[in-house]
């Protein structure tokens, strides 16, 4: 654990799984204040969140998985990313240090974060639609390097994304998508009931980002 600013801690792996256990999130939560007190707010949405927001990125190279717990007032965000060993550098390299960076921003702030880290952007073409496959879908967010790439082959595609959202007193809602040289599309229902990768645009996927709270 090291503070990298006033309002910013890194964390290993197993400092975020005692920090979101509830048998050990005290103590992991005390070390942390020590490090950057003015996390406290932040480490008490992460503790009682009224949305939680899990978010899975995968690449031919790399899957990983960022956390945002909010509230009203605050939003509790765990960004995960990889550092060489012995390096400062960033970037997903063999022998990487996996690491979490734990920070606040306003609840607001939430949906332009999230377009960062699925990295919405521009697109040349717009994605064509396609049938969806569910077991192709699974291994999209397979820890299995050869299964996940080979998924990423079949639905013609750089990267996958998805985003669940658990909010009191409201039903699960996740959702998935694909992007590349081919273009952005949603794992949705298609026009016959089955699932289908339906094209979609950044702006559309950004509006429902907007919509988390609602």
């Amino acid at each position: 654990m090291r503070a990298t600013g006033r309002a910013t801690v890194r964390l290993t792996v197993p400092e975020v799984e005692r920090l979101l256990d509830p048998a050990q999130a005290a103590a992991t939560a005390r070390v942390v204040l020590d490090h950057a007190p003015v996390l406290e707010p932040v480490l008490a949405a992460l503790a009682e969140p009224e949305v939680a927001v899990r978010v899975v990125v995968a690449r031919r190279d790399v899957l990983v998985e960022h956390r945002v717990h909010a509230t009203p007032d605050v939003a509790a965000v765990l960004v995960t990313g990889h550092e060489p060993r012995g390096a400062q550098a960033s970037g997903t390299v063999e022998g990487a240090v996996e690491e979490v960076e734990l920070t606040g921003l306003h609840p607001a702030a939430v949906p332009a974060l999230l377009a960062g880290l699925v990295d919405l952007g521009p697109h040349r073409r717009a994605h064509e639609g396609a049938p969806a496959d569910l077991d192709v879908v699974r291994d999209l967010f397979s820890p299995d390097d050869l299964l996940r790439t080979s998924a990423l082959q079949l639905a013609d595609a750089d990267s996958a994304w998805s985003v669940e959202v658990l909010a009191v007193e409201q039903e699960p809602r996740v959702l998935s998508g694909v992007d590349g040289s081919a273009g952005l599309a949603l794992l949705l229902d298609g026009d016959d009931g089955r699932p289908a990768w339906v094209p979609s645009t950044s702006t559309e996927v950004f509006r429902t980002f907007t919509t988390l709270y609602a």
